[in-house]
């Protein structure tokens, strides 16, 4: 019995994802995004941690400021990205402002809520997850002040996250 390959239990679109090398960045300075319209002189609100799905009106608003926020970074230094080609992107600022920007190619697990029931090597298809509660990135050490701007694909939808204020960690009393 046959298998559609973009069915399979994982977030990439193999095999219509192209892998990228990791960017390094200087002087990025990305610490929120306005949620109105402010004139000078006014106080503006600020939005410094989100979680949007593309369904919501904000998302393509935020995921054009960040594409045009990374292509002035990388232009910079002659590299050209066609974020028509990315179905994940993590961005890491870290706190003296350099940053890596990892394309497609990132490695993660998620805690997913099932939408039938499943037997421990059962596999899994993307039409089996209804929510993803819960993202961790393999082979990346975060560092607690790191800003973290995440947007990823899964089906036909598109999911951005970010944390743009440092991470703090907590103690529970």
């Amino acid at each position: 019995m046959a298998t559609d390959a973009a069915d399979a239990g994982t977030f990439s679109d193999w095999p219509y994802t192209l892998a990228m090398p990791t960017f390094s960045l200087s002087d990025v300075q990305i610490d929120g995004f306005a949620v109105s319209n402010t004139n000078a002189g006014e106080t503006v609100k600020v939005l410094a941690r989100t979680f949007l799905t593309s369904d919501e009106h904000l998302f393509h608003k935020f995921l054009q400021s960040t594409e045009n926020v990374l292509s002035f970074h990388l232009e910079k230094q002659k590299i050209y990205v066609n974020f028509d080609d990315v179905t994940r992107l993590l961005l890491l600022v870290h706190r003296d402002n350099s940053a890596e920007l990892h394309i497609n190619d990132i490695a993660l697990s998620a805690n997913m809520l099932a939408k039938r029931n499943f037997a421990k090597g059962d596999i899994v298809f993307r039409r089996d997850v209804s929510d993803i509660r819960h993202i961790r990135f393999l082979d990346l050490a975060l560092d607690p002040h790191d800003k973290v701007l995440f947007c990823f694909k899964v089906g036909l939808k598109f999911d951005y996250f970010s944390i743009l204020q440092e991470v703090r960690t907590s103690t529970s009393h």
